[in-house]
């Protein structure tokens, strides 16, 4: 409120309903900026000798707008992931998770996604989903994709384009197709040319390449960006499958 008085509130409901059997609360604070994350999956199947995406998002609480660094903790052996950082006006990041060619796990194990944020001098830490016990991490039999970025590094000023080249290597059985997802694009920045299936690797082929845009609008940026590989299944299950290196963007 910019100054003492009297205020009036008015509350609609966009179904138009309303009267005396319904309640609203209304709350006047002073602004306490703050996040919360949650992470997905929160029961990752991590391929041995291979890698998965991780989703860390935040909600954004009283105006906070600034940066969010993340990171994985409390892994069992064998097992790492990258670190990431939530930048500032975005709302989630993309981790990846691997585990060693010789990993081994006795049984499920439990791990915790945090983020640190600086807040009014202070740094603020926070646990994703903090009272969800049961975030479980297990390991899966080797991956059926492995993806690699040949571009490691664009420079794309804001109404440009650039080329990003990525193969892929099949393992064991698998021949499919491979449905390809680009994680962590900072804000006004997207694939073009995405076509009716997306970017897809078709059956016969083990190399692509695609086409990133910046928005006249976009700001600059220097960011980490992942592409990821899909295995089309009926089954619940995590299928996508994420190349270890990055691709860093720098957006002029």
């Amino acid at each position: 409120m910019p100054a003492d008085g009297e205020y009036m509130v008015s509350i609609r409901d966009v179904q138009g309903l309303g009267g005396e059997n319904y309640a609203y609360r209304l709350t006047v604070r002073h602004p306490r900026p703050d996040f919360r994350l949650s992470v997905s999956p929160r029961n990752p199947n991590v391929p041995v000798g291979g890698t998965i995406p991780v989703t860390v998002t935040a909600f954004r609480m009283d105006g906070f707008d600034g940066p969010i660094e993340v990171g994985l903790e409390d892994l069992p052996s064998g097992i790492d992931a990258s670190r990431g950082a939530i930048g500032r006006g975005q709302v989630s990041t993309t981790i990846v998770l691997g585990a060693d060619a010789n990993a081994k796990l006795s049984a499920a194990a439990p791990w915790k996604a945090i983020g640190r944020a600086s807040i009014a001098g202070a740094t603020i830490e926070r646990v994703a989903s903090p009272d969800d016990r049961l975030k479980l991490i297990a390991l899966m039999p080797r991956p059926d994709v492995l993806i690699t970025p040949k571009t490691r590094e664009v420079t794309i000023e804001p109404g440009g384009t650039a080329q990003i080249e990525m193969s892929v290597a099949r393992q064991g059985d698998f021949r499919g197709r491979v449905p390809v997802e680009v994680r962590n694009l900072p804000p006004r920045v997207r694939v073009l040319d995405v076509g009716l299936n997306g970017v897809l690797i078709a059956e016969e082929e083990s190399r692509r390449s695609f086409t990133i845009e910046v928005l006249p609008t976009a700001e600059p940026v220097d960011q980490l960006i992942y592409v990821a590989g899909a295995i089309e299944t009926r089954s619940s299950q995590q299928s996508s499958y994420a190349s270890p290196e990055p691709i860093r963007l720098h957006v002029k």
